[in-house]
Parts: structure tokens; sequence; C-alpha cells
């Protein structure tokens, strides 16, 4: 099966991996494209002053552009990724420190040094790192003059940086407590779509099985036949079961895992047996997968959405195709589920994982409830773990997800 290949085609593996990560985390923030904040127009000013340059930044880095949340000294701004003076050195640890930018080749030419945009002389900058240690931006101060700078200043602007962080995540848990009674009020929804798989594989059983006791006189051959559909209806009510107690701590905020070792081998035969009518006439190719350890019910949500996902939003002009595999990556399982179907729009993949957010437009005939990926999200997060999609809108989707070992 041909892999999809992701919005940045000649970026090399772990940059991919690394643009994947850094997007998702932008996206769980929810702060681009919105007014600053008091707090972190507030660090802003903090960090111009622990530092006595008149310009600062808080930037963030996606996979095509840079966006300012909060500046001192100009009007913050977007701008593409190349021009980025701080993707240049984004994954560089620590402080970085250039004394005149017009003299470091690196920056000479870059349109916010060279007089284009702007004559930026002097940089100083410090990662933002989130607490799972993906690196989301940096934060600047800079100077139209060369400068020089002590290690006590660069000190407190790793301390504003940390604090701009913190602000992010104390930002995104007082959206997801105020959001608790909204995500209770969708319960009935999140009930509806994760219970309706199996209860459509128990039905089309009980179907069948029915249509066979019609008959009068059955051979032995038939009577098996019978036990095998009675014990493929048994499994799957008992798999709706546990997916009820799933949805059940979906609606707490996740509830408690129930920790265990998870064959995702297995997990991924029963989802697509469970699924076989909505993947009629696809090409499904799993390759070996791990055993983690997770609650086997969310994550069995978690595979069931993403290959749903895969059926439903097929290609009207080409047969399905489908392709789960993982990779180990230091300590995290790295897991694709890759399709060649319509695609996610690139404007819409920065929110894909939201709430309510579909993969395509509305009026397309193809959108569903947009909780699927919602809930994916959640119960990744959940796990400590991070969820991120690739497309380039035309030739198909693969969303990955990385669990801890």
């Amino acid at each position: 099966m041909r892999s999809v290949e992701p919005v940045l085609p000649g970026a090399s593996e772990d940059e991919r991996a690394e643009d994947s990560a850094r997007l998702a985390s932008i996206t769980r923030y929810d702060v681009v494209g919105r007014p600053p904040s008091e707090a972190l127009q507030g660090l802003a000013r903090l960090a111009a002053s622990v530092t006595g340059m008149p310009l600062s930044a808080i930037d963030l880095v996606t996979d095509h552009e840079q966006y300012q949340l909060a500046t001192v000294g100009f009007t913050a701004d977007v701008c593409a990724r190349e021009d980025s003076l701080c993707d240049v050195v984004l994954q560089e640890p620590g402080a970085v420190v250039v004394e005149d930018m017009a003299l470091d080749p690196r920056f000479a030419g870059n349109p916010f040094v060279d007089g284009t945009r702007a004559a930026i002389r002097f940089y100083a900058s410090q990662q933002l790192v989130t607490a799972r240690g993906v690196v989301i931006g940096r934060l600047c101060v800079f100077d139209t003059e060369p400068r020089e700078i002590d290690q006590v200043r660069l000190d407190d602007l790793r301390t504003v940086a940390d604090s701009v962080v913190d602000v992010l995540e104390l930002s995104l848990r007082n959206r997801e407590l105020d959001g608790s009674n909204a995500r209770l009020g969708g319960f009935a929804s999140r009930v509806s779509h994760d219970l309706k798989t199996p209860l459509t594989s128990i039905s089309m059983t009980l179907q069948l099985l029915r249509d066979e006791m019609d008959v009068e006189e059955r051979s032995g051959a038939d009577a098996e036949e019978v036990r095998w559909l009675l014990d493929k209806s048994v499994a799957a009510s008992e798999r709706l079961a546990h997916m009820v107690d799933s949805v059940l701590s979906h609606a707490t905020i996740d509830g408690q895992l129930q920790r265990t070792n998870v064959d995702l081998q297995r997990l991924v035969d029963e989802v697509l047996d469970d699924l076989r009518v909505e993947l009629t006439d696809a090409t499904v190719e799993v390759q070996p997968l791990p055993t983690v350890l997770g609650d086997p019910a969310h994550l069995r949500t978690l595979v069931q959405n993403l290959v749903e996902n895969a059926a439903r939003y097929r290609h009207p002009d080409r047969p399905l195709r489908i392709c789960v595999q993982a990779e180990q990556r230091g300590l995290m399982q790295h897991v694709t589920v890759s399709d060649n179907g319509t695609g996610i729009a690139v404007e819409r993949q920065h929110r894909i994982f939201q709430h309510g957010v579909r993969g395509v437009p509305e009026g397309s005939g193809l959108a569903g409830a947009g909780i699927g990926l919602e809930i994916c999200r959640r119960v990744v997060e959940a796990h400590a773990g991070t969820i991120g999609v690739l497309s380039d809108g035309e030739h198909g989707t693969t969303v990955w997800f990385e669990l801890p070992v």
C-alpha cells in the first residue's frame, strides 16, 4: 500500500514527527488567531523588561507559519515559516544569542534582518517546551542595534519562557473544566456514536441466525454455523458492555484508566470484525502490532473511531485501502492508521481534534457528528500520549498516535 504523504513532503521522518507533535500541542492550547490574553501580554512585557530590550515576542511555529501570541514594541503578525527567525533555531536547547544578525549567515538574508520587512540586529530567545517535551516555539527579545546580554538576564528570560507555557497549560485546564457541562450535555450523542457499530454487528448476526433457524431440516454442518453465529453475537454484546463503561468514563472527563497489557493486534482484529459491513470491498493491511499498557476499552474506542472514519470518508473514485502499522520510537509506540480516502483539507487540520469539528465541509454529504476524533484525542491524552494527522487534502489521511511503552 502506498504511504500517505504528509503536508511537508521534503521533510525527513523525524522532522515530520516533530512538526505533527508540535501542531497537535499548539492545537490543544487553542490560542492561534485569538487576541493575546492579558497574562501572555504581561509576560511579553516582562521578557522585555528583565532583558532591557525594546522588542519582544511570544512565537509559536506550526508546520507552515509562525504566529505571534503577544508582542512588545511592534504589532503581532503572522509570517511564513521560512521567514521565521525562531524557526532557524527552533530545536536549539537553552538560550540562543545573536549579537549582530547581519553578520550571521543563518540570518543575514532574512527579510526581518535585511530591511525588507524589518531591520533586526540583536536576537536572543529561549525555547517554549510543553510538559511532554514538545517544542512549540520560542520567547524572543530583539533590538535594531547590535547588543550583548549577560547570563543573568538569559536566566531571567528562561524563567519567563517557562511561565508562558504554564499560562498556556493553565488556560487549557480551565477550558476543560468549563467545558465539563458541555461534555455531559453531549453524552447521548457520544453513546450513539460509540455503540452504533457493535449494535449493528449484533443485529446483522441475529438476522442471519433467524434466517438459518427458518430452515426446518438442518445438517450437522448447519448446526455448527448457527453455533458460530451465536458465539459472534455473544462476543459483540460483551464488547458492547465494555464500551458502555468506556463512554461513561468519558462523560466524567475520561474517568480512571484501568491499565493492563493490551494486545493491539487482537484489538484491531476485533474492530475489523465489527466493522466488516462498513469495510465491504475494502483492502485492509495490518502489519505486526505491539502490546501496550493501557485501558483496553478506551483503546478499542480509539481504534474503532479511526478505522470507522477511514471507512466513512472513502473516495468515490478508488477502492478503499487502509493500513494499520506501528513502530517503536524511543519510549513511545508510534501507531498509524492510513487510508486513501477523501483526505482532510489543510486549513481544517489544526482544529480536527476539537469537539464538533468535521473533516469535510458542511453540505458535502459526508459529515458525521464531529465527535469521533475529539474522543480519540481524549483517549490518547488520558494515556499520556500524543495524536496528530497528516494529509494533503486529496490523496488520503494518516492519523497517528503515540503511547508510552
